[in-house]
């Protein structure tokens, strides 16, 4: 959340956040919600290489599910003036007519600049992959990466879990009724994720010094009391 002098209003992207739709909404009633759904395998791509989360699409596609899941129930019980919900994918093919309707939902002025914003030399402070991708211009090509990236077997999994998910958002399915056996459901949940998991976690050194940096914190919180 960015919340500089001046500003007008702000906007908070955390999709986790979305978990705690009901007390947000009850601290800021009139905010306006904008829900950018994306394809769940191109998602669980970029999740799965993540420092955090998931790390077997039988995980990731149950994990997108829930969210989803969470977004209806949030859709349910707002007016339709204050959510407004575009596709990733739409928003990459057609990024002018869609920030143009953003603006109208947020009624503020759309303005061509909006959409320069990697020539901006003081971005937005984030990892160095984003600051990479921000000094580009919006990657159009950035979709579908799942028909080269994700097996068979991935797919079938995904699609076990998540089909009817991705049929009601629009997105093309490629497995003819898929489905995962009790049995490998058992060697998925105790035997392939937990190794990737721990290997994740092994690896993940900004992980570890954030949790340090926390752990210090504590202490001098405890001691200090």
């Amino acid at each position: 959340m960015v919340n500089q002098p001046g500003k007008k209003r702000w906007g908070e992207k955390t999709p986790a956040h979305a978990f705690f739709w009901r007390e947000i909404l009850s601290d800021f009633p009139k905010c306006k919600i904008i829900h950018i759904v994306r394809d769940g395998r191109d998602s669980s791509l970029s999740l799965k290489n993540a420092r955090f989360g998931p790390k077997h699409y039988y995980h990731l596609a149950k994990a997108w599910v829930k969210y989803l899941k969470v977004i209806e129930a949030l859709k349910s019980e707002v007016s339709r003036d204050s959510f407004y919900e575009v596709r990733y994918e739409d928003l990459l093919s057609n990024t002018d007519h869609k920030s143009r309707e953003i603006c109208d939902f947020i009624e503020e002025d759309f303005s061509e600049e909006m959409l320069s914003f990697y020539t901006n030399r003081n971005p937005y402070p984030t990892d160095k992959d984003n600051l990479r991708n921000l000094a580009k211009p919006i990657i159009s090509s950035n979709s579908n990466k799942w028909k080269s990236s994700m097996s068979p077997r991935d797919l079938r999994i995904f699609e076990s879990v998540a089909g009817p998910y991705l049929e009601a958002y629009g997105y093309e399915t490629v497995m003819s009724h898929p489905n995962i056996s009790s049995i490998e459901e058992v060697l998925i949940k105790y035997f392939e994720h937990p190794p990737k998991k721990i290997l994740s976690m092994i690896k993940n050194r900004k992980g570890h010094i954030d949790g340090l940096r926390r752990l210090a914190i504590y202490t001098r919180l405890v001691i200090t009391q």
